[in-house]
């Protein structure tokens, strides 16, 4: 950046004999030291872009320069200024736009210099001109490129969350295309973005109430720009994932994806009705929750179908080496995604196992040379749902008052790696360790995890994942607050998301080795963050009044998870929060915990 003009000190204003005209809406062509041969090539409200020949690398680059008839709005400097900021504090994700230089012009207007992204034929293009090559002409991208820039795009915003920015105008104009090499795309114009970071981010973002562009704005954003967080970027990049796929917008009772083309994977419908929901707490509440979504369906043929050539491959190698099966035998498990398992030889444990006494007694069992610990959970009653302190209680709200018949005992931490591979034969893990959680499992998975348990073991007691209700009465321990240690969170009790508060005030980039935060009252740990949790509920709404033992709702699509994790904000670890997957979702940030139940009761 250019220490003779620091375009931070001190406001910029334009001279007398301004070089505006007003009639035109347009200015005379600006003069910036050491950039020659400017061209314009796109027009704002706040700014004009022009191409230029950087004359000491003699590169082309892209120049925004704020339009003169904006420079006596000190409101709209300092907006233009922290345009400049953010772009700066995040210029190093390969998919968000890079400046490179910043100043005054001869003029007196502010500009800065970025990278210069150009398609094949050497011209600027955007995201619009892909979906709609010709005005009032529908067209859309096909899946495959759909998913590889959605990927970008989300990459890019969640680099730009975790840096505390979030974007707050995205749509396909906002999105320059580079296919010179292979489709990539760059986020550019964080023109009203919000800054959580900087002192005058609450006078710039009420300044903004009015900005943006409507048909990609989440509900909330129409109201007030102030009151917005990340969550409004995931509604707008909904929004423009169903115009990718269909060249239309989702406006009024639209028609899903894959029903207007059946040759679409239909969990883009799934994936874009929870991302356009009306209250942001009901949609992915972060970006890397839509990413590892997007992931699934991009990768869903690679998973599902089995290569002909690479089952003849591994058969004629196992037939040439057979000394080497045992080695090829887990290879197939790796190659098939834990399709071909071999069945565990080894011998069926007895246990005798015994209903505790007190909340919170311990019990441990030995399973494949691998401890399993437990607590117990007595019989007991209890208030379901978010009490009325909560942010998330919905108006006449009732918490069902719920009754559990039976004792049961409970895992004390979340299964780990160790004890998942044990079982499994496998370790699906995005983050490797003995002692961590497992995660990237489905409720699917989780079922087979428990049959080859059950199998494992012969005992009076079944292994399976708890039932909603057994999970939330476990997780409050007789506690009747948000939390089960209070109504507050904070780094030092759970492994949360850090950036956002319940307060929290610590943020951790991945998981951490289960029981390294403090238990609750009855001695279990990670029941807030860490990973979620699967329990063995469908999802819907809960019971009126008073009832026992429930199980959920008869059916459904989705299945319930609890618990928050160590990429959610801390208001999401809360012991009432709710989340739901389809039984073959899964992410790095999802696991489970084991339930014993007595089975002759």
């Amino acid at each position: 950046m250019s220490d003779e003009n620091n375009v931070f000190d001190q406001p910029t204003m334009i001279p007398s004999s301004q070089n505006f005209d007003e009639g035109q809406q347009s200015f005379v062509l600006p003069e910036i030291a050491g950039y020659d041969d400017l061209k314009e090539i796109g027009h704002g409200g706040m700014g004009t872009v022009y191409e230029a020949v950087q004359r000491s690398l003699s590169r082309k680059v892209a120049v925004k320069i704020l339009n003169p008839g904006l420079s006596n709005d000190q409101t709209i400097v300092k907006r233009f200024q922290n345009e400049i900021r953010i772009l700066a504090r995040l210029d190093r994700h390969p998919s968000i736009v890079q400046v490179l230089d910043c100043g005054t012009s001869v003029q007196g207007q502010l500009y800065y210099v970025m990278e210069l992204v150009t398609g094949k034929n050497g011209d600027t293009q955007t995201l619009r001109e892909l979906i709609s090559p010709q005005k009032k002409v529908v067209s859309f991208i096909n899946e495959k490129q759909a998913a590889e820039l959605v990927l970008q795009i989300a990459e890019a915003l969640k680099y730009a969350h975790e840096n505390h920015i979030t974007h707050r105008d995205l749509k396909p104009e906002n999105i320059l295309i580079d296919d010179r090499f292979q489709l990539q795309a760059k986020v550019t114009d964080f023109g009203i973005a919000a800054w959580r970071a900087t002192p005058e981010a609450t006078e710039l973002t009420s300044a903004t109430s009015s900005f943006g562009t409507w048909a990609y704005m989440p509900p909330e954003q129409h109201r007030s720009a102030s009151k917005i967080d990340h969550r409004a970027d995931i509604y707008s990049l909904g929004v423009m994932i169903y115009e990718m796929l269909t060249g239309r917008l989702p406006m009024g009772a639209f028609v899903l994806p894959s029903k207007s083309n059946s040759s679409l994977n239909p969990n883009w419908d799934k994936l874009i009705t929870a991302m356009l929901q009306q209250d942001p707490r009901d949609r992915p509440q972060n970006m890397q929750e839509v990413i590892d979504r997007v992931k699934a369906i991009r990768h869903r043929k690679e998973n599902t179908e089995i290569s002909l050539e690479r089952i003849t491959e591994f058969a004629i190698k196992c037939i040439v080496s057979p000394l080497d099966f045992a080695y090829r035998n887990k290879t197939v498990a790796a190659i098939f995604g834990g399709i071909s398992q071999k069945k565990s030889s080894l011998p069926v444990q007895i246990f005798n196992i015994q209903s505790g006494s007190d909340a919170g007694e311990r019990m441990t069992l030995n399973i494949n040379d691998v401890e399993y610990a437990f607590r117990w959970c007595p019989a007991g009653t209890f208030l379901m749902g978010n009490l009325e302190s909560e942010s998330d209680r919905i108006y006449g709200e009732e918490q069902p008052q719920v009754t559990l018949s039976q004792g049961f005992w409970i895992q004390e931490t979340e299964v780990t790696q160790e004890q998942w591979e044990s079982v499994m034969g496998n370790n699906p893990s995005h983050c490797k360790g003995n002692r961590l959680p497992v995660e990237m499992v489905s409720w699917n998975n989780c079922q087979d995890y428990m049959k080859k348990l059950n199998v494992l073991i012969s005992s009076n007691y079944q292994f399976s994942l708890p039932t909603e209700a057994q999970w939330e009465y476990a997780c409050r321990a007789g506690s009747r607050t948000a939390f089960s240690f209070g109504d507050t969170l904070n780094g030092d009790k759970a492994n949360c998301n850090g950036n956002c508060n319940y307060p929290c005030n610590m943020s951790i980039k991945g998981t951490t080795s289960v029981g390294s935060y403090q238990a609750n009252a009855w001695g279990l740990y990670d029941m807030h963050g860490n990973v979620w949790e699967w329990c063995n509920d469908w999802y819907g709404d809960y019971p009126v009044g008073s009832v026992t033992d429930p199980m959920g709702v008869n059916n459904g699509s989705y299945y319930v998870f609890r618990g928050g994790s160590w990429s959610d904000d801390a208001e999401n670890c809360r012991s009432a929060f709710r989340k739901y997957g389809l039984p073959t979702y899964w992410s790095k940030n999802l696991g489970l915990r084991c339930s014993l139940v007595d089975k002759s009761k």
